[in-house]
């Protein structure tokens, strides 16, 4: 960790934060609150220190900001939280940073996820491919209402015995079903193309077809916030709020969104 930190912030990088864990060996840091916790000492050798109270984790701060291992009781101690909810937690794997920490401890969850930005520029590339998606899925939810209206008509003639308009309403939902299979011919090979535009193999990141992947509902229900690298952050004020989007169900959108 000094070695990589040298590097990157110069050989006072310490100074940068009022502490430092490393070797957490997470998730068991996000699980056991039995494991010990070291201090680690300038010359590098390590010192068992107890954290019973906030009294004992105010001393320890007090002779260095740097430990080893522990768990999230020891954290919670140092930095005086009430509540997992006031800390915001910064991780890159959604197993062992993101999921544990949120189901576990309620943190707050903050997921870098590096690949975003070629997503991002992929979608902006492919944006004329997805208009043609929808496009194409837009027209065949008109011919799929069409079908429905004109089979429900179909029954009613039936019942009435009207044999003649039955069977030209038969012959018009014939036409119908055959442009709905036209359709999703064409929108399977606009979804292709526009899977392509992104990984030949794994097409988008966030979405499998065209609903949310696992990987994207598992960021939903356990990231607060995600991006593509922490650095974002230098770009908000420390205390700015993020709010979170409506939750939409398919009865909540516009009719014009529905198909």
């Amino acid at each position: 960790t000094d070695l990589v930190m040298r590097f990157l912030l110069g050989k006072e990088w310490v100074e940068y934060f009022d502490m430092v864990l490393c070797g957490a060996r997470k998730p068991g840091f996000l699980l056991d609150p039995y494991l010990p916790i070291f201090q680690v000492r300038p010359d590098g050798s390590l010192v068992n220190v107890e954290m019973g109270g906030e009294k004992h984790a105010e001393a320890a701060l007090e002779s260095s900001r740097v430990f080893q291992g522990g768990n999230w009781n020891h954290l919670h101690s140092m930095l005086q939280l009430q509540t997992g909810s006031a800390l915001l937690y910064v991780g890159d794997h959604m197993y062992s940073d993101i999921l544990r920490s949120k189901r576990t401890l309620g943190w707050r969850t903050l997921l870098i996820v590096p690949e975003l930005d070629d997503e991002l520029a992929g979608a902006a590339q492919a944006e004329a491919l997805a208009e043609v998606v929808d496009d194409y899925r837009v027209k065949r939810g008109r011919i799929e209402a069409a079908c429905v209206a004109k089979a429900m008509e179909r029954l009613r003639l039936e019942e009435e015995a009207d044999d003649a308009a039955a069977a030209e309403l038969e012959a018009e939902l014939t036409r119908l079903r055959e442009e709905q299979e036209e359709l999703t011919v064409e929108i399977n090979l606009a979804i292709s193309a526009h899977h392509d535009a992104f990984h030949p193999q794994w097409g988008r990141l966030f979405k499998a077809g065209h609903q949310n992947s696992r990987w994207a509902q598992q960021v939903q229900e356990y990231a607060c916030l995600y991006t593509s690298r922490v650095t974002n952050l230098a770009h908000v004020a420390p205390d700015v709020a993020f709010h979170a989007l409506s939750d939409l169900m398919p009865h909540d959108r516009d009719a014009s969104e529905r198909y």
